[in-house]
């Protein structure tokens, strides 16, 4: 019998053989639970002394029957599912992997603009059902007026992306420092308080950051044919208004889960692991 026990809350993807691995080396066994609500985790995950957390409520009173906790540890990058006072109450630490998932969604957002620019998807079905004289309008990204709305880790990689396929970038950036950053890479830049006015010449706009900066009025100023890409977890432009507007947009924000739950389960694997050696909880 293993020595520690972490339990992933929700499993979602589709092998655990990495961290069973490793964990296993560390004498801790790894069992994959499938909890949607708090009572799934009080039933379930109460004798854990670690725990894997994807999407399931770990509220206070989930936080709370656990006995022997002494780790939480969230797949991606937000912990707003995690009820952290209450952890740091019974000296549970909370941890996250800020860079999860970071190349994969900027790669991903990419071929979904391609595939929007190039139809791809439509020209698959039509060859597939036979047809090879397809009417549809292609465009070329190199030349493109393209904005990046946020400059963090997927804004910083997505932007370094489009600039190499020759599209013209302007990012949108809080921070000097940022704004900085993203004109020695060629792009131009603006604040995000100050897009008023500046949005007329984008042909495609990704959203990185996880708050509502497109509202109607905005979205009015975008050429009837620019494409919106809402990668951020909470949506960043108003829905109904580009609806109204007739302007695309795509909300993409379960890209991470996704494209890469490989990268996840490394990520997480290494995180855990080292933290319980840390703590000298592993002997």
């Amino acid at each position: 019998m293993a020595k520690y026990k972490v339990y992933v809350t929700d499993g979602r993807h589709e092998s655990y053989e990495i961290e069973r691995e490793i964990l296993a080396a560390a004498d801790a066994e790894l069992k994959v639970c499938m909890c949607v609500t708090e009572d799934d985790i009080i039933r379930e995950c109460a004798d854990a002394d670690g725990i894997l957390l994807d999407m399931a409520p770990m509220t206070e009173k989930a936080v709370n029957s656990l006995k022997n906790c002494k780790i939480i540890n969230r797949y991606g990058v937000g912990y707003d599912n995690v009820a952290v006072d209450a952890c740091t109450a019974r000296n549970i630490q909370v941890t996250n992997v800020p860079d999860y998932c970071a190349e994969d969604v900027s790669d991903h957002a990419l071929a979904l603009m391609m595939t929007c620019l190039r139809q791809t998807a439509l020209r698959d079905r039509k060859v597939r059902e036979g047809e090879w004289n397809i009417r549809g309008t292609s465009f070329r990204l190199s030349g493109k007026v393209l904005g990046v709305l946020g400059f963090g880790r997927i804004g910083k990689l997505l932007a370094h992306r489009l600039l190499g396929l020759g599209a013209q970038v302007t990012v949108a950036a809080r921070k000097a420092e940022d704004r900085v950053w993203a004109r020695s890479l060629g792009c131009e830049t603006l604040h995000p308080g100050k897009l008023d006015g500046q949005l007329g010449e984008f042909q495609a706009v990704f959203n990185t950051v996880p708050t509502l900066l497109l509202d109607g009025a905005l979205l009015a100023q975008l050429r009837e044919d620019c494409l919106c890409n809402d990668l951020a977890s909470q949506d960043g432009l108003d829905y109904d208004a580009a609806d109204q507007l007739h302007i695309r947009a795509m909300r993409a924000r379960g890209l991470p889960g996704k494209v890469a739950p490989v990268t996840a389960a490394m990520a997480i694997r290494d995180t855990i692991y080292h933290i319980l050696e840390e703590r000298s909880e592993l002997t």
